[in-house]
């Protein structure tokens, strides 16, 4: 986890950060993995997918950067820290507000 918050706050300081976002309710885990991947091969800081414990495992296995999920209940954060997440969002969707 260290090295993958490194490399995000890296490319903060040097304002060339982009997180890559699978989506807050795509839980098509093979749609995730296809971002994971290009994500990875694009060296991209960091991806955004939908709390799902499975789906942030998934990704960590093929992504070496900063993982963030995102979720609309504080409830669902603990399964994915406990799954490796490495930053939560509470909400990432305009219709959320």
């Amino acid at each position: 986890m260290q090295h993958s918050l490194q490399t995000l706050r890296q490319a903060l300081a040097q304002n060339k950060a982009i997180k890559a976002i699978a989506g807050i309710a795509n839980f098509d885990q093979d749609l995730v993995l296809k971002l994971a991947q290009a994500s990875e091969q694009a060296q991209i800081p960091a991806i955004d997918v939908a709390c799902d414990a499975a789906l942030i495992r998934a990704a960590k296995s093929v992504y070496s950067g900063t993982v963030f999920a995102s979720a609309i209940t504080m409830a669902d954060f603990e399964t994915a820290l406990e799954a490796g997440a490495d930053a939560l969002e509470l909400g990432n969707f305009d219709a959320l507000y």
